[in-house]
């Protein structure tokens, strides 16, 4: 990090604890009382992914405090109640998991058990099917892993970003199976164990009866597509891919799934009909902020939670007085003719 964005970083902290400590935190919770927040997580650390890839992946420490925090100011409630309009319910939340990976009942599961949380899983499919570590990011894991080492030692033989990107091109267009020979390929060239790295499971999503134990212990299991094929780039062959994605849903949990996250976040009004001819009621992007009583229940907007973020970061953005500083301030350019 460079002297300027360390100065900056600090300056924003410097000012969110102020804030805090003035009860303006306090105050955007009873402001945004009525909202819904919804959390978005992706995977929690079974060793130190969330070193290497914190946007991806939290710490159990983190994650366990994040918990807490919620546990004292919010109403965790479970999507379809969360979803209905009911007034009595006030300082809603709901938490989300993208794509169903293993950690999730090793290291999520026991802390939300603990505060009686219920969560949501949108689930991909193929990989469940499929028992073999994401390609994408056991590579990238493994390359930033290896250039921390070579950092450390004051040598560089290892590109990050170019390896990436070569490895990414290399497998465009292979199937699953040719994918995983590239991979173990790649890290024998990085010189580590894949099995090692494969019998921990830390790249793997949840097997067939994980999911149907899991599910029957009260968490939720929605569509994510099949093989996460985004919206916008698949329009065509969305219908096929959310099709394959209920089936399989239906038969690991008996439900049949009726809410949806858009893969990547990607997403557009071009997929609604599509999405709504496939039963989808409701559809979560990556778009940051709260959703109040006017949301369109296809683009609802998440909390995308890191490892990047602080605690008090955190609760800055739950909280929403972020949003209502910024509404305030587009009132007073709107009433002044200010243009954006």
């Amino acid at each position: 990090m460079s002297i300027t964005r360390f100065i900056v970083r600090f300056a924003k902290l410097c000012a969110l604890y102020l804030m805090r400590t003035l009860g303006m935190f306090s105050l955007g919770r009873y402001l945004n009382r009525n909202a819904l927040v919804i959390i978005c997580y992706h995977g929690i650390s079974i060793r130190d992914e969330h070193r290497f890839l914190p946007a991806l992946f939290v710490s159990a420490k983190t994650f366990a405090k994040r918990m807490r925090y919620l546990a004292k100011y919010h109403n965790v409630l479970g999507l379809e109640v969360a979803l209905k309009e009911d007034e009595s319910l006030r300082h809603k939340a709901v938490i989300t998991f993208d794509d169903g990976f293993y950690n999730f009942g090793l290291q999520a599961v026991p802390i939300m058990k603990y505060y009686g949380f219920p969560a949501t899983v949108y689930l991909s499919t193929y990989y469940v099917e499929h028992q073999l570590p994401i390609p994408y990011l056991m590579a990238s894991y493994l390359i930033k892993r290896r250039l921390s080492k070579e950092k450390k030692e004051n040598r560089s033989s290892l590109k990050s970003d170019s390896r990436l990107k070569y490895f990414l091109e290399e497998i465009k267009e292979l199937t699953s199976q040719q994918k995983d020979v590239a991979l173990r390929k790649l890290t024998h060239e990085l010189g580590v164990s894949y099995d090692e790295i494969s019998e921990s499971r830390m790249f793997h999503l949840l097997n067939p009866l994980e999911v149907r134990a899991y599910a029957l212990e009260g968490f939720d299991f929605q569509l994510h597509t099949h093989r996460h094929r985004n919206v916008v780039d698949n329009l065509e062959s969305i219908a096929a891919e959310l099709m394959e994605n209920k089936e399989r849903i239906i038969e690991l949990t008996g439900k049949e799934p009726k809410h949806f996250a858009y893969p990547s976040g990607r997403w557009n009004k071009q997929a609604w009909l599509q999405l709504q001819k496939s039963g989808v009621i409701s559809a979560v992007t990556m778009d940051a902020g709260l959703n109040y009583a006017d949301a369109d229940h296809l683009c609802l907007r998440r909390i995308f939670d890191s490892e990047s973020n602080w605690q008090v970061e955190f609760e800055w953005i739950t909280c929403g007085i972020k949003e209502n500083i910024y509404s305030v301030v587009a009132q007073f350019r709107h009433l002044l003719g200010v243009k954006k």
